[in-house]
């Protein structure tokens, strides 16, 4: 009787009494959620949310105050073995006159001239060439690529003289590249292994990508689930990569657990419909606890 008072061993055993009704009705549910999420703007994080503590308090600050702070970048020359001054100030001149050249660029500053004669190392060998990113800080990541292009020329055209860019916006540009490309290849990779490991199991093609099918309609429907939410709280823009790398793992080992439970009952000698119960009352409810617990885990960690 316990098992008839679960609310999964009754959503389990609704749905086997209605299944096209189960089906339709689920389907209805992920294309409802995936297109009121798409008709509203995602809200993506800043970098004063990625703050903690009093950074974030001051960022805020900050922010409500409209004092925003520039996208500056900074490159440094140094004369490589053998090279002479004269060529490390004509690389500077010369790196100076490209970067004035770009629209990108604004409030650029050579360590030639009197503004900048704190931009170098007591010893004269170190100097730096700093200027900001024109626009929006928030966007200069969109921008930046003319500026890096620019740099790199003109340390190919000098190779007696090192020249490198660092700053706040490269940074993170090359750090989105190489995370993009990982979590591309992740999604690429993550599909076709999976249908993979389902066929092993299961030895049929049906019975492989109904597993994979259910997670992957999931991983729809939370992804319009969590555009809706992000008008309250802004999420990353990696959020769907891991959402979709998740979303499989669990997704399909709930199934797997759910169906080994109702197999276990169909050896027992339980009718269909009994099987399909017990497992929904059993299985589905570790199912729905364990789901539960990854959601809070996952929010903490947000």
């Amino acid at each position: 009787m316990g098992e008839r008072r679960n609310i999964a061993g009754g959503v389990g055993a609704w749905s086997a009494r209605h299944p096209k009704t189960a089906i339709l009705g689920w389907l209805a549910f992920v294309i409802v959620a995936l297109a009121i999420g798409s008709a509203v703007p995602t809200g993506e994080i800043t970098d004063a949310d990625r703050m903690i503590g009093e950074n974030a308090e001051a960022a805020q600050i900050l922010e409500e105050a409209g004092v925003v702070e520039p996208a500056s970048e900074m490159v440094l020359v140094q004369p490589r073995t053998g090279s002479s001054r004269t060529e490390v100030d004509h690389a500077i001149e010369d790196l100076v006159a490209r970067l004035g050249s770009t629209a990108q660029v604004e409030h650029l500053v050579s360590p030639l001239t009197p503004a900048g004669a704190g931009l170098q190392s007591p010893d004269g060998r170190s100097r730096l060439v700093t200027f900001d990113i024109a626009g929006d800080p928030e966007t200069a990541s969109e921008r930046i690529d003319p500026v890096i292009e620019t740099v790199r020329a003109a340390a190919q055209d000098h190779p007696t003289v090192r020249i490198e860019q660092f700053g706040g916006t490269s940074a993170d540009k090359a750090l989105d590249g190489v995370m993009d490309d990982d979590f591309r290849h992740a999604e690429l990779l993550s599909l076709p292994i999976t249908l993979l490991v389902l066929l092993l199991t299961f030895g049929a093609l049906v019975a492989a990508v109904l597993p994979l099918a259910l997670a992957l309609t999931a991983f729809v429907g939370a992804l319009g689930l969590v555009g809706l939410a992000s008008l309250l709280l802004p999420v990353d823009g990696s959020a769907r990569t891991v959402m979709l790398l998740i979303g499989l793992a669990v997704g399909v080992d709930y199934s797997l657990f759910y169906l080994k439970r109702e197999r276990e009952e169909r050896a027992r000698g339980a009718s269909p419909a009994e099987a399909l119960r017990v497992a929904a009352a059993t299985a589905g409810r570790s199912v729905l606890i364990s789901g539960l617990t990854v959601m809070v885990a996952m929010a903490a960690c947000s």
